[in-house]
């Protein structure tokens, strides 16, 4: 997606339906060429950012870092070293993977840049700016939703992201409702963002659960074997204490106790001159 959704999907309800889809009746069949395949990317991307946001945010920051690597090495190359064209295309490209890898593998910050990118971009587009000034704003707002994540990384993604899907997917889809009315796109954009963040939180929470009864089989199974290892370790010792007769065999567990509490001889009716029994 790109960061300004809106702006394009805004040039296209200023023209009309004909002018758009080539005829007076929006449907599949009027769809042609380019802008059947531009709403059909808004339409995928839109879902993945609003339904996807927090699960594919590794995916999102590695597309931004590609784009900043990019620009930021052309830049570079082009006024620094005034390389040729095909130099600097090459440089660039190299710079964007670089700092596509690094947006992916960095968690925390490709958390943070995706929160920036997205809430700057609602900003821009709900202020809607006419100078540098409320740009500027935007990019503050931006980033001070993006320092929230430094204390509550996931639920700002998972709001930010779905806050950015809807707002695609509500102005892309109203464009299908014969209806020119500004709150047409504000419904449908709060029914996504309700859905998308409402289906983040609950596959976030699914996600913790299994973690977290992996987590739980994974100590019970460390607490058996630990069990078992105490068990063996109890009755080798209890093994080691029973006493032996002259001949080196292994009296009777049960005689070592009852000899302990004087009590064997009498239940089991034993005098002085009665063999004892021995085990192997």
């Amino acid at each position: 997606m790109t960061l300004d959704v809106n702006s394009y999907l805004n040039q296209m309800r200023s023209m009309s339906l004909e002018q758009i889809f080539g005829g007076s009746k929006v449907s599949l069949d009027n769809l042609r060429g380019t802008v059947l395949i531009s709403l059909i990317v808004l339409a995928v991307l839109g879902v993945l950012w609003c339904f996807f946001g927090l699960k594919m945010v590794r995916v999102w920051a590695a597309i931004l870092c590609f784009a900043i690597g990019c620009g930021i090495g052309g830049w570079i190359t082009a006024t620094q070293f005034e390389l040729e064209a095909t130099a600097t295309m090459i440089i660039s490209i190299a710079a964007g993977i670089v700092m596509a890898c690094l947006g992916a593998i960095l968690y925390r910050v490709g958390v943070f840049l995706v929160a920036w990118i997205a809430a700057a971009s609602l900003a821009y587009t709900f202020l809607n700016p006419t100078d540098m000034t409320m740009v500027y704003v935007s990019l503050g707002i931006g980033l001070a939703a993006a320092l929230l994540t430094v204390a509550f990384a996931e639920p700002v993604i998972m709001i930010l992201t779905g806050l950015y899907g809807a707002a695609g997917l509500g102005a892309m889809v109203s464009l299908f409702i014969p209806i020119d009315a500004e709150w047409v796109q504000i419904a449908a954009i709060a029914v996504f963002a309700v859905l998308g963040i409402w289906a983040q939180f609950v596959m976030e929470s699914g996600k913790r659960k299994k973690h977290n009864l992996k987590k739980a089989a994974e100590i019970r199974e460390q607490h058996s074997t630990e069990n078992e290892v105490e068990k063996a370790r109890a009755m080798m010792e209890n093994l080691d204490s029973i006493p032996e007769d002259e001949e080196g065999r292994k009296i009777s567990h049960a005689y070592e106790e009852y000899e302990v509490d004087s009590q064997f001889d009498d239940e089991y009716d034993i005098e002085e001159d009665d063999d004892i029994t021995y085990i192997e």
